[in-house]
C-alpha cells in the first residue's frame, strides 16, 4: 500500500476521523462584555435578595445544616471521581502516545535557547536561558467540540473507538468536578451564594444541553 493512502496519525480509526469531520466552520455569537456583567450583577443581588427574604431559602438553609454531613460527603465524592476520571483519561492519552520532548523540536523553547525577538532586542534588558542535560516527557494534546461529540454518539464510535471513549471520560470527569466543587461551595457558603452557585451550575448544564440540541 502507498504510504500516501492514509495520513491518519497513528491510533486513528476511520470512524474517529468520521466524527472528527463532522465539525465544519461556524460563527458563535458571544453574548457582549456589557450585557453580560450587568446581568451577573442583577443575579447576584436577587439571590442575596432572596437569601435574605424569602422563607423557602432559610428552611431550606436550616435543612443543609442539619444534614450537611451527608451533603458535604456526596458532592465531594462527585466531585472525587469527577478528577479521577479526568486524570485517567490524561494517563490514557499519554499511554497512547504523545510528542516525546526529549527529541530535538525547534520550536520548544525549554531544548533551545532563547532568542529575544524584534522587540527583546530594541529594549535595554537582555536575557538568555541554557539548559543543560536531557528533557524528558511527554506533551500531549486534544481539542474536540460539541458537534462532534454529537456525532460520535450517534455514529456509535464511543463504543467502538478508543479515541471517542477517553474523550466522553474526559468530558464526564469534567462535569462531574464542575458539578462537584459547586456542590461544595452550595453545601458551606451562606444561602445567597448558594444560590448563586445552583443558578450557576443550571446555566451551564442548560448551555451544554441547548448546544448539543442545535449540533
Amino acid at each position: 500500500m502507498d504510504e500516501a493512502e492514509d495520513s491518519r496519525p497513528v491510533g486513528e480509526s476511520p470512524a474517529e476521523s468520521s466524527a472528527d469531520a463532522a465539525d465544519p466552520s461556524s460563527t458563535r455569537r458571544e453574548i457582549p462584555a456589557w450585557i453580560w456583567w450587568p446581568a451577573v450583577a442583577v443575579v447576584a443581588l436577587a439571590t442575596r435578595l432572596a437569601g435574605d427574604h424569602l422563607a423557602a431559602v432559610k428552611a431550606a438553609e436550616q435543612s443543609m445544616a442539619a444534614h450537611r454531613a451527608v451533603f458535604a460527603g456526596a458532592v465531594i465524592s462527585i466531585a472525587a471521581a469527577g478528577l479521577l476520571l479526568l486524570v485517567a483519561s490524561m494517563i490514557q492519552q499519554v499511554l497512547q502516545g504523545g510528542s516525546d520532548v526529549s527529541k530535538p523540536n525547534p520550536g520548544n523553547p525549554i531544548a533551545r535557547g532563547y532568542q529575544p525577538g524584534p522587540l527583546g532586542s530594541a529594549s535595554k534588558f537582555k536575557s538568555a536561558y541554557r539548559f543543560k542535560g536531557k528533557a524528558v516527557g511527554i506533551e500531549v494534546h486534544d481539542e474536540w467540540t460539541i458537534r462532534q461529540m454529537k456525532a460520535a454518539w450517534r455514529g456509535g464510535d464511543w463504543r467502538s473507538t478508543p479515541l471517542w471513549r477517553r474523550r466522553y471520560t474526559a468530558f464526564a470527569g469534567i462535569m462531574f468536578m464542575v458539578i462537584g466543587v459547586c456542590g461544595i461551595c452550595i453545601v458551606f457558603a451562606p444561602a445567597w451564594v448558594a444560590i448563586l452557585f445552583v443558578v450557576m451550575v443550571l446555566y451551564v448544564l442548560g448551555r451544554i444541553a441547548w448546544a448539543f440540541c442545535r449540533a
